[in-house]
């Protein structure tokens, strides 16, 4: 998940937008421009890199006095899950102010799992590490409404977020929930 826009304010077509023009120049170029970019780089080991993976956002909604409200949620957090099995997580900036080390108080760490489950990847049996798996599964199950606290509706079918690869689940699931709620959104 990447921010839809940087946390800075500001429009992003009015003079002062510079600061959000740039953040977004570097982001996009980042993952899809360039020799070094993301797409790219992934377009070297498998045909089509968004088989493999998936960009988006979040937003939250609420309905005051009548009126659909929606705002885009600010993800500080960096984290990345890798195989199940290993855990990038932490606040730290990729700027002088968290790497010089004497100026902010922000860190990040990795978490290998030493502690396996069984689990399943791409429909095969995986040993999967208890705590990337866990929070992996809670993720995705918040991102999908499927925690029993967000109290929304039951989905009609039986939602599976246990093996995320297979096509069933991150196309035909995770992708289309997303593209579902785009166009829900681009119609309000």
């Amino acid at each position: 998940m990447l921010p839809l826009l940087p946390g800075f304010e500001g429009d992003i077509g009015a003079p002062g937008g510079s600061a959000l023009q740039a953040v977004l120049h570097w982001t996009y170029k980042s993952l899809s421009r360039g020799p070094d970019s993301l797409i790219e780089s992934l377009k070297r080991f498998v045909p089509d890199p968004m088989e493999y993976i998936h960009i988006g956002s979040l937003r939250t909604y609420e309905i005051l006095s009548g009126k659909l409200l929606t705002e885009l949620i600010y993800i500080h957090c960096k984290l990345m899950i890798v195989d199940d099995r290993y855990v990038i997580i932490g606040s730290a900036n990729i700027n002088d102010r968290s790497q010089v080390g004497n100026r902010d108080s922000e860190v990040c760490i990795l978490v290998k799992d030493y502690e396996n489950v069984s689990s399943r990847m791409d429909g095969k049996p995986y040993d999967a590490g208890k705590f990337a798996f866990s929070l992996r599964k809670t993720l995705m199950m918040e991102h999908l409404g499927l925690l029993p606290e967000q109290k929304r509706k039951p989905p009609k079918r039986k939602i599976d977020v246990d093996d995320p690869v297979t096509d069933s689940f991150f196309v035909g699931t995770w992708g289309a929930i997303a593209k579902k709620n785009t166009e829900i959104f681009e119609k309000v």
